[in-house]
């Protein structure tokens, strides 16, 4: 009997240890969109979302990322992990290059489209998130930076690096990037993520502030998708959920008595 009694005691610690503890849980979510956004002056109303490489130079060559959140929708974030893949380097970029970066949300939301640095109606470039005459309107509600360019003060400048509602991870992050290797995982703020989670950001922005080097990355489309932008949600879940299988258990072990 007091055998009986012990053994009960025993799952019942069990129980109450483990329903509603949370355990941490690490998701990677897909890219589902990217595009380079150009502000150099003969390409700044052009499209790149169809690209298989993204120039990541300056104002020059802003990139941005897209990523679908389902996986983890509603779920309470410690923070992530991102990174990229470089395929190759020109100008003064020689590889293995390590420099500051920063990396944001978006502020507004964009449109990817399918332009190969040509012209594509709708689609997200430098100056439009949806094309001049698009939907989706300007990049931000006001000129943020003090920086136009090309006649227009406000472009996707204004909607990054912390303005119109951006996130910045850090005033300087550090990446190091070497030709057919993935660059280091950036930590990113549990704050930047959970934008993403809520839907209250529409990305992820990469910018780099020397024009003179070319660091091309590797978008969804190429390899096939494997080498697409990663992130990694860092987040909490039930490892048992209220009710379910080990509860059921104990109400069983309590009828048998």
């Amino acid at each position: 009997m007091a055998y009986k009694i012990f053994s009960r005691l025993l799952i019942l610690a069990a129980f109450c240890s483990v329903v509603g503890v949370a355990m941490a849980a690490d998701v990677q979510v897909p890219c589902i969109a990217d595009n380079v956004f150009c502000g150099h002056s003969s390409e700044h109303n052009l499209n790149c979302g169809g690209r298989s490489l993204l120039r990541l130079k300056g104002y020059q060559g802003i990139l941005g990322f897209k990523f679908d959140m389902s996986k983890v929708a509603g779920a309470k974030v410690d923070g992530g992990t991102f990174k990229v893949f470089c395929v190759r380097m020109s100008g003064t970029a020689k590889p293995p290059l390590t420099i500051n970066v920063k990396i944001s949300t978006i502020g507004h939301d964009w449109v990817e489209g399918n332009g190969n640095y040509t012209e594509v109606k709708g689609a997200s470039t430098y100056d439009y998130p949806s094309g001049p005459n698009g939907p989706l309107g300007k990049w931000a509600d006001k000129d943020y930076n003090g920086q136009g360019r090309h006649g227009l003060m406000i472009n996707v400048e204004d909607a990054v690096n912390g303005n119109n509602g951006s996130i910045l991870n850090s005033e300087f992050d550090v990446m190091t990037f070497d030709v057919g290797k993935w660059t280091n995982e950036v930590e990113l703020r549990a704050e930047l993520v959970q934008a993403l989670v809520d839907g209250k950001a529409y990305g992820i922005a990469l910018w780099q502030s020397d024009v003179s080097k070319n660091i091309d990355i590797a978008s969804k489309e190429e390899a096939g998708g494997a080498h697409a932008a990663v992130l990694i949600v860092h987040t909490s879940k039930f490892s048992v959920e209220p009710g379910g299988k080990l509860a059921s258990m104990w109400g069983d072990l309590k009828d048998r008595r």
